[in-house]
């Protein structure tokens, strides 16, 4: 009888192994499927494209760089399905508060450029001012308001100087990455994406975070990138 016991025991044993084996050990692409966050260091991207917008760092020596008082971050998303699809895109609620915080520095950047500009060409119609180096030595020597030295000089006051070069919605293109859409899938131990347009991005997960390596663009300023799941 202990023999019948212990033989059906061993059997129950065998055929829990059976069915384990059969299950198959986890996926490692089943461990990242969610939402990731990550936030992406923008600073030196803007930089770079507002000065080339601007186009006149090499006139003035002015560098919007010198302005930003804080790094520039931008939440990005990663949605990970477990059916192996991707969806990578800015986080649209951080656009806004970022903005925000940079418009006074980008409007103190602004005003140089335009109090260089106005100095360069007085000096070219032969009006010195050597102690123009301001907004407030600008509006003193002209007896004028900006506002109204703008309104003369470009049709507009200042604000609506900085609606036409820095507003939310111009902000909001150069650092919208759109939506990318794709799919990952385990290649080797490693984990690899594959957004549209972007092409193959090897990524990991370690601890609790998930990174993007550099992709096939060495050069793209998006990454690397750290996530930590948000759903």
């Amino acid at each position: 009888m202990k023999k019948t016991i212990r033989l059906l025991g061993l059997l129950l044993m065998l055929a829990m192994l059976a069915t384990l084996c059969a299950c198959g050990a986890p996926k490692k692409e089943d461990a990242v499927v969610g939402t990731w966050r990550a936030s992406w260091d923008c600073t030196e991207y803007f930089c770079n494209e507002v000065d080339e917008k601007a186009g006149i760092v090499e006139d003035t020596g002015l560098s919007v760089s010198d302005y930003i008082t804080e790094p520039l971050k931008l939440d990005l998303i990663l949605e990970l399905g477990a059916d192996r699809s991707a969806k990578f895109y800015s986080a649209q609620d951080s656009i806004e508060p970022l903005y925000n915080r940079m418009r006074p520095q980008i409007e103190n950047y602004y005003k140089d450029i335009l109090v260089a500009a106005i100095k360069t060409g007085l000096s070219q119609k032969g009006i010195d001012i050597p102690e123009l180096n301001s907004v407030e030595d600008l509006e003193k020597a002209l007896n004028m308001t900006l506002d109204e030295i703008m309104l003369n000089g470009f049709g507009t006051d200042f604000n609506g100087f900085m609606e036409e070069n820095f507003s939310l919605q111009m902000f909001r293109d150069s650092l919208d990455v759109g939506k990318m859409t794709g799919s990952y899938r385990a290649v080797g131990k490693a984990l690899q994406l594959t957004l549209d347009d972007v092409g193959d991005i090897p990524f990991d997960l370690v601890g609790d975070t998930l990174t993007l390596a550099d992709g096939a663009d060495a050069d793209d300023p998006l990454f690397p990138l750290d996530f930590k799941r948000v759903g």
